[in-house]
């Protein structure tokens, strides 16, 4: 399948084996990494973050989080 299939995409699942949060990026890179294996406009993207990122009540300090201090918080 080519990366930009994004309508075969819509019709498939990714499960992953181990915790699938990469420690090196950000809190939002993360998200948008996920994000874009479905999701090719980069604003729709933009619009769902931000919107996770308000529902965990994490907004204005996810750029410098990262997936161990999520972890630590939860």
């Amino acid at each position: 399948m080519k990366p930009d299939a994004y309508d075969i995409k819509e019709k498939i699942g990714v499960v992953f084996q181990d915790v699938a949060v990469f420690e090196e990026l950000t809190v939002y890179e993360n998200i948008d990494y996920f994000c874009g294996l479905y999701i090719k406009d980069k604003e729709k993207r933009n619009e769902y973050i931000n919107d996770a990122i308000k529902l965990v009540r994490i907004r204005g300090i996810y750029k410098i989080l990262s997936e161990t201090t999520i972890r630590r918080t939860t």
